[in-house]
This record gives C-alpha cells, sequence and structure tokens, in this order.
C-alpha cells in the first residue's frame, strides 16, 4: 500500500472515471433492494454515517461517509487486514479494465471531477480484491471538495461493491465485446 499522491494523466483518470461511474450507475440507478444486509467483505468503518447498503444485478453496495485525515491509513489498514483474514487477495490491475493499475501500485489519485456543478476536486484511492470462487470486491475511497476552495481532507466517503463471480465474468466479456 503507497500512500502517495499521483496526479494522473487524462486517458487513466477517464478510464477510472468511466469505469466508477458505470458501477455507481447500475447500482443506483436500478431498481435496488434497499433493505439487504451487507455481505462481511462490505466493511464499514467505526462511526460510519450516511451508510446505506443496496442490491441490484448481481452487485452488493456499501456507501458511508466518515472522519477520517487524509491519506486514511488507519481506514485502509483495517480494510485491507479484514479481507486478507477472510481470504481475498488484492488485485494489482483494474478487473475491468486491466491496463489501469490498482491504488496499490499507483497511490492516491487526483483529478477534477467537471460532471459536478460546482466542479470538484477529488483525491481517489481504488483497490480490488478477488476470492478463490473468483467474486470480486471494489473499495474506492475519496475526499472531495469544490475547486478553489479548502480541501477537506476530512470527510472519507467509501463506496464499497461486492460482485458475484458470475456477474464480475460477464461484465468482463460485455466490456471485451465492446472495445
Amino acid at each position: 500500500m503507497h500512500n502517495r499522491l499521483c496526479e494522473c494523466p487524462p486517458a487513466i483518470i477517464l478510464g477510472t472515471f468511466l469505469c466508477v461511474l458505470v458501477w455507481t450507475s447500475v447500482a443506483w440507478c436500478q431498481q435496488a433492494n434497499n433493505s439487504v444486509a451487507c455481505p462481511r467483505t462490505l466493511i464499514a468503518l467505526p462511526a460510519a454515517s450516511s451508510t446505506t447498503c443496496r442490491y441490484a444485478f448481481g452487485k452488493t453496495q456499501l456507501v458511508y461517509t466518515v472522519d477520517v485525515e487524509y491519506p486514511a491509513d488507519g481506514a485502509l489498514r483495517t480494510i485491507y487486514a479484514r479481507l486478507r483474514q477472510e481470504g481475498w487477495r488484492p488485485l494489482k490491475r483494474d478487473f475491468l479494465n486491466p491496463s489501469i493499475p490498482s491504488s496499490d501500485v499507483r497511490g492516491w489519485q487526483q483529478f477534477e471531477d467537471d460532471t459536478t456543478q460546482p466542479n470538484t476536486m477529488v483525491r481517489a484511492w481504488q483497490t480490488q480484491w478477488m476470492n478463490q470462487r473468483k467474486d470480486i470486491v471494489d473499495y474506492i475511497l475519496e475526499y472531495r471538495y469544490p475547486v478553489g476552495e479548502t480541501p477537506d481532507l476530512h470527510t472519507l466517503r467509501v463506496m464499497a461493491f461486492f460482485i458475484r463471480a458470475k456477474v464480475a465474468t460477464k461484465a468482463q466479456t460485455d466490456i471485451r465485446n465492446v472495445r
């Protein structure tokens, strides 16, 4: 785990952003069941607030915020230790777009999100893990603040996805067919 900040080339940022956008859009915009119990691999950190867990199309998504100082070393250690304890292994590359290295390889990413009003600066960490069944968990940790304002490096937003192997394999096939 490397806690360095990297100003990314636009192509990598766009690729990562599009993958995240696809996953979050599917999870939030489709009919979702709001009363699901989250799998143990979707870890809510102590003092998490605004916690929601939803299920749609074979994916379970946990979203919350927590007051954690950047670069969230303790939060990352907690998540990593629990996943390792349960037999998960970290992926070095994005499972949907292997040209994109994980944050374990490239560190924290910083980019401007111009899809928000006002535009938002984002510092993001994304890590994906796989178990023996080939299920995937995807953690995206981010700090967001309006461009030009004092950075809010205290409010951490966590989005965690649990994706069954069958759904992950289909998503990989669909992405390859689009290219």
